[in-house]
């Protein structure tokens, strides 16, 4: 139509297909930079890691630490998102933050607040136990029977010494002086080596009265009589002692007092011509080893 109208001419006409446009052109590329790994607070931010190969940053704290429901995270698994805001969202997410917190107590357990609950709830059981180990050593001392145990328990607790109700019996106690004795026994053991090099004539820096003593000592505990003599002594209080906790019994009769003394005075009588077992043991430890050698 253009054709018939004078002085007018015929506009171009668009064409169907439009020129190609470079999209990724126009895209803005990002790149990580190596001052991302500084904080706003000047802090070195030691847990973003950038991979070259895969060109992803990622969170090293987070991937080690993470829990498995967690584990989906763009930061543990990695990201293609290099901007500054991606890393200052995840510094202050909630599984971050959490994340660190767990690593930081597995590097410094006692830092923690449960472990310092925890240290603080052992030392103060610990030191329940030791006024009660200390009452119990008290009456083995001095030769009291194992109510004595109970009442100065009490008598602590009077004074302001908490020391519980659940280890304030006669049992307990015997338990207790069991672990004495052990601990004792195994520092008397300790010792008889260090005896042997005191009286040595070589030893250094030891006078002529301690090499005297510890001489007469050593050869007191290498006694076979000494040592036979223990173990006598051993069997011998076992029924004592076993006696002694019967006659503690609050409602023990008469009957019950004469059988227990005279089952009592019938071991030890025959301890006089019989050894008893820690005495018969002994003397055949010893038969033993005259045999061998």
């Amino acid at each position: 139509m253009w054709r018939y109208i004078a002085g007018v001419k015929r506009s171009a006409e668009k064409t169907s297909q439009e020129e190609p446009v470079d999209k990724e052109a126009k895209v803005k590329k990002h790149f990580f930079k190596e001052q991302w790994r500084k904080a706003d607070n000047g802090e070195f931010c030691d847990w973003l890691v950038y991979d070259e190969t895969n060109l992803i940053m990622y969170c090293s704290v987070c991937r080690q630490h993470a829990p498995e429901d967690a584990k989906t995270n763009s930061f543990i698994v990695g990201t293609k998102n290099l901007k500054l805001e991606a890393i200052k969202d995840h510094e202050s997410s909630k599984c971050h933050i959490q994340v660190k917190k767990r690593a930081q107590g597995k590097a410094a357990p006692e830092n923690t607040a449960a472990m310092k609950a925890l240290t603080s709830l052992k030392t103060a059981q610990l030191d329940k136990m030791k006024i009660l180990f200390r009452n119990s050593h008290a009456i083995t001392k001095k030769g009291r029977p194992f109510q004595d145990y109970e009442w100065q328990c009490k008598l602590d607790e009077k004074k302001g010494i908490s020391t519980g109700s659940r280890y304030v019996n006669r049992k307990q106690a015997r338990v207790f002086i069991k672990h004495i004795a052990a601990a004792e026994r195994k520092t008397l053991q300790s010792k008889i080596p260090h005896l042997d090099q005191i009286q040595s004539p070589d030893a250094e820096g030891v006078n002529a009265v301690q090499k005297s003593k510890a001489r007469h000592y050593f050869q007191t505990c290498r006694d076979p009589a000494f040592f036979m003599f223990c173990n006598f002594m051993h069997d011998c209080l076992t029924h004592l002692s076993s006696l002694s906790l019967t006659l503690q019994t609050s409602a023990i009769t008469v009957a019950e007092v004469h059988s227990c003394l005279t089952a009592t005075q019938t071991v030890l009588t025959k301890y006089k011509t019989r050894p008893g077992p820690k005495l018969k043991a002994c003397i055949c430890r010893s038969t033993r080893m005259m045999t061998a050698s």
